[in-house]
């Protein structure tokens, strides 16, 4: 019974130290999406203003760093439609980004590891810069 103790006691305390990086990586995230969050006023096509969209995808490049493909590949078409002047689809594109940026904070999206690797690659990564 004392190894099996043993064999248990180590695979709980490997699951609890796999959860304690998701979670730390969550936070890593928040803090990005916190960032953007206090930009997006000024980074609409109602109120453009070029410096802080400067700043808005600063924040989105390290999104490739942290956040989950659907999150990254949000930011890149909402992006876009910006410096599109796409007016129509805009708002919408801003709503799925968030949305999908409120999904990956969800309890269920940190404590359920993802395992698989990521969809994007080479070309997947724009640089863009706002248009003065």
């Amino acid at each position: 019974m004392n190894e099996w103790s043993f064999v248990i006691g180590a695979l709980i305390g490997s699951v609890a130290w796999l959860y304690q990086k998701a979670w730390e990586r969550r936070s890593q995230r928040a803090a990005v999406y916190e960032k953007i969050v206090r930009l997006l006023p000024s980074v609409t096509l109602a109120g453009l203003d070029h410096k802080k969209l400067d700043q808005m995808l600063e924040e989105g490049r390290v999104l490739w760093l942290h956040a989950p493909d659907d999150v990254v590949l949000a930011f890149q078409v909402w992006m876009a439609t910006i410096q599109n002047g796409d007016a129509v689809n805009e708002p919408r594109l801003k709503d799925e980004f968030l949305a999908k940026m409120r999904h990956d904070l969800t309890f269920r999206a940190a404590v359920v590891p993802r395992f698989w690797k990521t969809r994007m690659g080479v070309g997947d990564f724009p640089i863009l810069h706002a248009r003065k």
